[in-house]
C-alpha cells in the first residue's frame, strides 16, 4: 500500500483561544499535525498533515481554518501572462 504524502497547512487560532497557544499546537500534534511553526502573535500555526487528517484538525478547539497551503510560482516579470 503506497503511503499517503503529507500536505502543508496553515491553522489560524481563534482570537478568544490566543492565551492557549500552546495547548492548541500539542492538541494539534495529537491530531497528526507535524509542526513547523507556531506564531503566537499572529496566532497561527503552520505544519504538514495526512490529507484525510485535515477534519481532524478543524475539530481541535480553538481553531478558527485549516487551509492547505502551496507555493506559488508567477514566473518572471518580463514573462507572457498565459
Amino acid at each position: 500500500m503506497a503511503k499517503t504524502e503529507k500536505v502543508p497547512v496553515l491553522i489560524s487560532v481563534d482570537q478568544e483561544h490566543l492565551p492557549r497557544m500552546k495547548q492548541i499546537v500539542e492538541r494539534c500534534r495529537a491530531a497528526g499535525l507535524d509542526v513547523d511553526q507556531a506564531l503566537d502573535q499572529i496566532g497561527a500555526i503552520t505544519g504538514s498533515v495526512d490529507p484525510g487528517k485535515i477534519g481532524d484538525l478543524s475539530k481541535v478547539a480553538g481553531v478558527a481554518s485549516v487551509e492547505r497551503s502551496g507555493e506559488y510560482d508567477i514566473g518572471p516579470p518580463d514573462s507572457e501572462l498565459g
